[in-house]
């Protein structure tokens, strides 16, 4: 009976390998991506027919002045103040996915944002690709269409004594279960940062040089 029991084991062991493999063969995914953090630069608009230079050997083409994105609608313009500071952090959840925004010393229009101002993520681009959810059953998965421009602004984060911050889900905030575990989906997401009111990028992925 030993014997049999070790067999029935080995062959329950080996078909769980198999619908695995079955599952995975054609979609290639990490074997660990679980979080982003993210520090925030200003945002400014990009350089169209340049009319300067920047650096040297060789200079780069560049417009002059600088314009910041926020300006872009100037009812709401933000600014770093003198000990400002701003970053995202996106990371799995069971079954969800985790947002975190968390900054200080943001100003609008020169003073210390209101309270109870709300300031929308921005995104730029997202693709979800999933194995399992796809009406065809196509083993290779299915790929969204870009959903950067439908949660671009939607998840806000709330202001306090200049310090706008976000700690939720994707699932909570949208009050659905869009996120479902076991679905093995893998989610590309570029352009993070933070809108301001006016919709305006106002600070994005990027570094700050001293």
């Amino acid at each position: 009976m030993r014997i049999r029991s070790r067999i029935l084991a080995v062959i329950g062991s080996l078909a769980a390998v198999a619908v695995a493999t079955t599952v995975f063969a054609t979609y290639n995914h990490p074997s660990k991506s679980k979080g982003l953090k993210i520090t925030l630069a200003t945002a400014y608009n990009t350089c169209g027919a340049s009319n300067d230079t920047q650096g040297t050997s060789p200079p780069l083409p560049a417009c002059h002045p600088a314009v910041q994105t926020s300006s872009n609608n100037a009812t709401h313009v933000l600014t770093y103040g003198i000990k400002g500071v701003a970053s995202v952090q996106v990371a799995v959840a069971t079954g969800d996915i985790k947002l975190k925004v968390k900054s200080a010393d943001i100003q609008d229009n020169g003073v210390t944002i209101a309270d109870g101002q709300q300031l929308g993520l921005h995104l730029d681009h997202a693709v979800s690709t999933a194995v399992t959810g796809c009406a065809s059953a196509d083993p290779n998965g299915c790929s969204t269409i870009d959903l950067g421009p439908l949660f671009n602004g939607m998840f806000k984060a709330t202001c306090l004594a200049g310090k706008c911050t976000l700690n939720s889900t994707v699932n909570t905030i949208l009050a659905t279960q869009t996120i479902t575990a076991g679905q093995a989906v893998n989610i590309q997401l570029a352009g993070l940062g933070i809108n301001d009111q006016d919709g305006d990028e106002a600070f994005a992925e990027g570094l700050f040089i001293p």
